[in-house]
């Protein structure tokens, strides 16, 4: 089993036309390397002009992304997150596109306020698990994003429901960039999954951006070099080498439920997307 990963790390500008143009050349620069290409958190708009880009069920992100997966039907793109209208709400959204359509992941739940986003966005109350697949790989993989990294808790739920994969589009500054790759290991080695944060880098009021993304397994190897430019980083990862570790090793199993319980409020849902 083997999954091609392409981390498209971007700096990225006020105008929602300009990111979206690069996003795609950058990924179509280098399609043929990745079966699942990830996108950072909000890589359609600096946090300044969120709301000038709004994106809702007609917007050319929807158009853009739905052609680009049917031009290439056996990729996967995870458009890290953008800001989705609705019901009347603004939330910090992540979606995936495969064959034409687009599915919508997840909305963030732990919103950040130092960059306001508790006076923007809505939180959200869902977590899912989705199922990948392709010609070498089948797998299932969930989403949380930037801020949601801090809390433990939300991806120990999705570690327990049975997700192989996690996967963390950011936003994350460079002043903090230590707790970021400090953060994605933690997640990956008590979890004992795959954790991949896609960073963006720039920047943007006033922050300096870290880029840093970063591919670890569950065992705590980072597999691949960090870099503090605009790129895209391909990973190639063998998740069966570590299920059989798991059989040793598995801190999801050894939970010890009668010192302590992780019930969840938060609805779980389990999907197929091919």
């Amino acid at each position: 089993m083997r999954l091609n990963i392409a981390i498209v790390q971007i700096d990225i500008s006020n105008r929602k036309d300009e990111n979206l143009k690069k996003t795609l050349n950058l990924i179509k620069g280098t399609i043929l390397q990745g079966d699942i290409f990830i996108l950072p958190e909000l890589f359609l708009t600096n946090y300044e002009t969120i709301l000038k880009n709004v994106v809702r069920e007609d917007d050319i992100f929807f158009t853009t992304f739905k052609k680009l997966s049917e031009e290439y039907p056996e990729k996967y793109f995870l458009t890290g997150s953008v800001p989705y209208k609705k019901d009347g709400n603004l939330f910090n959204s992540s979606f995936i596109f495969k064959k034409g359509k687009a599915y919508h992941l997840y909305d963030k739940i732990h919103l950040f306020p130092p960059m306001g986003e508790d006076k923007i966005f809505k939180s959200g109350k869902k977590l899912g698990i989705y199922r990948i697949r392709g010609k070498n790989f089948d797998l299932k993989i969930g989403v949380i994003i930037c801020y949601d990294l801090r809390f433990p808790e939300i991806s120990r739920i999705l570690a327990k429901s049975g997700i192989d994969i996690l996967l963390v589009p950011a936003q994350w500054p460079l002043v903090r960039i230590s707790a970021f790759k400090n953060l994605i290991f933690s997640r990956a080695v008590e979890n004992g999954i795959f954790v991949v944060g896609t960073n963006r880098v720039g920047l943007s009021s006033g922050e300096v951006f870290g880029g840093n993304s970063v591919v670890v397994t569950p065992t705590g190897e980072i597999l691949n070099p960090e870099y503090f430019d605009e790129r895209v980083i391909h990973v190639s990862i063998n998740p069966e080498k570590y299920w059989k570790i798991k059989e040793k090793i598995n801190p999801i199993k050894d939970i010890n439920e009668e010192i302590y319980t992780l019930r969840s409020n938060v609805e779980v849902i389990e999907k197929k997307i091919w």
